[in-house]
């Protein structure tokens, strides 16, 4: 994780130290597409610190698991973790009827966004983990096993 974290702050202060001023030339384009750590640049600092941020986010993460592993909060986040699929086609399905179809959220800001976002997701973790205690396998994980193995 350290190696990581070192990866992560080494790519930002690569990004700032030799991208080129907003006069570029052709070569310079180059060097700044190369050194962007902008997504849609899709270059090697970009993918670097990405690639860095997931490693230092499982580490993170295997460390709560194991440290709190006994939790009710970590045991309801596990059941929820094991029918991602499901909730992830569940929040495609309802973020497109309610702000697509039903038009009963409209762009009005970050705050609207960010409470329909974490009122889904709390509502959702609760059902997916609620499903998997009682269920098992979600109903996308089914198919999904069906057609996998």
């Amino acid at each position: 994780m350290f190696v990581a974290i070192l990866i992560m702050l080494a790519t930002h202060a690569a990004n700032f130290l030799f991208t080129p001023s907003s006069q570029i030339s052709d070569r310079d384009f180059v060097l700044a597409k190369l050194l962007s750590t902008q997504p849609l640049n899709r270059g090697m600092l970009f993918s670097l610190g990405t690639l860095a941020t997931a490693v230092v986010a499982l580490c993170l993460v295997s460390l709560v698991v194991e440290r709190a592993s006994h939790l009710a909060l970590t045991q309801l986040l596990a059941r929820a973790g094991r029918m991602t699929l499901s909730v992830y086609l569940l929040h495609v399905i309802f973020f497109n009827l309610v702000v697509h179809q039903l038009h009963w959220v409209g762009g009005t800001g970050l705050d609207t966004a960010l409470v329909l976002s974490l009122s889904f997701y709390v509502v959702a973790l609760l059902l997916a983990s609620g499903w998997n205690k009682h269920f098992g396998l979600g109903p996308a994980e089914r198919v999904y096993r069906a057609f996998g193995g």
